[in-house]
């Protein structure tokens, strides 16, 4: 029998000790949501450019749903640009590219290549002191990636690590089952793929495959990867891409001579 102290509080004292417990080994799982367009356009960015950029908010975090095509750093400076495959290679300057339409069909100019699918830097530009993104943005670290993914799988139904890069991928794909404008072998686009998830783009974000820049120069895999940078360095560097034809989002490595895409994001203001 318990002295001087109340049997009711001591009974509520050990119901919540054992949810702890359950809660820390996942036996007690929180509510998800369902899908919900909430997190559609919030509002828009300018960079040092005058590019305007769409940007959404999953979470804590604000991310521009459009691939970075600033062409200057926020001092002013012009970022390298136009170099052949040599000079691509051998340069330890920032630098961007803007993959060839010439090998492309369907795009039938730089400036249509420009609005699909965005800008190509190399390590040495993202990671300038200088700045890509605008003023409060900034290029994601390894951890800006993992929270928003981690935020998406924990928080939403049907959402898993197997799938959640199709809810951040662009609706529109070569012989999609979606109807309408998503349908289409316009760019920009997906390549087809014989599994299709109809459940895409869920929250805004509209990943599109731009494809990268190799460190020998050479243009691959547009319509088939997109890959952004991470502006971790670690024995190397990293980024995140997602293919046409699976739902994982993937960590990736890349030496700094790569041309990757730029997706900028910002902690939400409390």
């Amino acid at each position: 029998m318990l002295i001087g102290k109340n049997p009711l509080s001591y009974i509520k004292c050990n119901l919540f000790i054992i949810f702890l417990i359950l809660s820390l080994f996942g036996c007690v799982e929180k509510d998800k949501k369902d899908f919900d367009s909430s997190s559609l356009k919030v509002g828009t960015v300018v960079d040092i450019y005058g590019n305007e950029y769409d940007f959404i908010r999953i979470g804590d975090q604000d991310w521009m749903s459009e691939n970075l095509r600033v062409s200057r750093y926020n001092d002013g400076t012009e970022i390298l640009s136009g170099l052949s495959n040599e000079e691509w290679e051998k340069t330890k300057e920032g630098a961007y590219s803007i993959y060839s339409h010439e090998i492309i069909e369907g795009i039938d100019s730089e400036e249509n290549m420009l609005e699909s699918y965005g800008k190509l830097y190399n390590w040495y530009a993202v990671s300038d002191d200088r700045g890509l993104c605008p003023e409060g943005w900034r290029v994601p670290v390894d951890e800006d990636w993992l929270e928003l993914t981690s935020y998406l799988v924990e928080n939403y139904k049907e959402i898993t690590n197997e799938n959640v890069a199709n809810a951040l991928k662009s609706c529109r794909q070569v012989d999609t089952p979606l109807e309408g404008k998503y349908d289409t072998d316009e760019h920009p686009r997906w390549d087809a793929d014989d599994i299709n998830d109809v459940k895409r783009d869920k929250f805004g974000f509209s990943a599109l495959p731009g494809g990268l820049r190799d460190s020998y120069g050479e243009f691959q895999k547009l319509g088939h990867y997109g890959i952004w940078w991470s502006a971790n360095e670690e024995e190397g560097t990293w980024g995140r891409y997602m293919t046409y034809n699976l739902g994982n989002i993937f960590r990736s490595y890349g030496n700094k001579s790569y041309g990757f895409s730029v997706r900028c994001v910002r902690n939400v203001e409390e």
